[in-house]
């Protein structure tokens, strides 16, 4: 987007996508508005497929909606696959999004969730993960600016 005097001499700067809201902020777009999809590298199939995040799910269960389910939508980290398990980090609670920030442990078969871990912000980077004492452990960013740090934890 063209640059702003007032904020910067760079002839252009970022931008935000712009949603594709409807009345009441409902996008216009059938969902789900996020999804994790697994694919078999060896065929190109697509294995599983699920909305990632709740989006605005309780927003239109607030308005009176049956609850349709995780629709997808609130920011998410890039994921970390081990063997059995794909964690990847949600942000928390955004656009009507339920649920805080966590690390989400999904079965690597199924996409099904096999645990949430709270964290005390949104997840910033891309969990990583390391050996130490034959033990491994699962380290993800959080937060910002003085907000920030790094959790560790250990797999059982």
């Amino acid at each position: 987007m063209p640059g702003d005097p007032e904020r910067s001499d760079f002839r252009y700067m970022r931008g935000r996508a712009q949603s594709a809201a409807g009345e009441e902020l409902i996008p216009r777009l059938k969902p789900p508005y996020s999804r994790l999809t697994a694919i078999d590298m060896n065929t190109g199939d697509h294995t599983w497929q699920i909305p990632l995040g709740d989006g605005i799910r309780q927003r239109l269960i607030d308005s009176g909606i049956p609850d349709p389910g995780p629709l997808g939508g609130g920011g998410f980290t890039g994921p970390l696959l081990t063997e059995t398990i794909l964690f990847i980090g949600h942000n928390g609670a955004r656009d009507g999004a339920s649920g805080g920030p966590a690390l989400l442990a999904l079965d690597k078969e199924t996409g099904q969730t096999i645990h949430a871990i709270e964290l005390p912000r949104g997840g910033t980077g891309t969990p990583m993960t390391y050996m130490a004492d034959g033990r491994q452990h699962i380290v993800v960013a959080f937060g910002s600016g003085t907000e920030a740090g790094l959790i560790a934890l250990t797999l059982r």
